[in-house]
């Protein structure tokens, strides 16, 4: 018989947890508590703890670029600024 995954008994790929983190209080409070409950939970119940994969999540950079040249050599540049994050 065929489960997903592979054959019944057949060892199952490892688990994985994704964090996303940045540097509020907010993402180290998400950590905190995967840790305590996810990876203290695996270890109680004596199988292999999962991978805790960190995402860390920042705003992109400005990012300039010559926009045009004026008769006189002078480069004007456009500063390009991302959209600001929803709230």
């Amino acid at each position: 018989m065929e489960v997903a995954g592979g054959a019944v008994g057949a060892p199952s790929p490892p688990r994985r947890v994704v964090v996303a983190v940045d540097e509020s209080e907010e993402s180290m409070h998400a950590l905190s508590w995967c840790l305590s409950n996810v990876v203290s939970a695996a270890r109680a119940a004596a199988v292999p703890p999962p991978a805790v994969v960190l995402v860390h999540a920042r705003s992109p950079r400005p990012f300039y670029y010559p926009a045009a040249v004026d008769g006189a050599g002078e480069i004007r540049l456009l500063l390009l600024l991302p959209p600001p994050p929803p709230r």
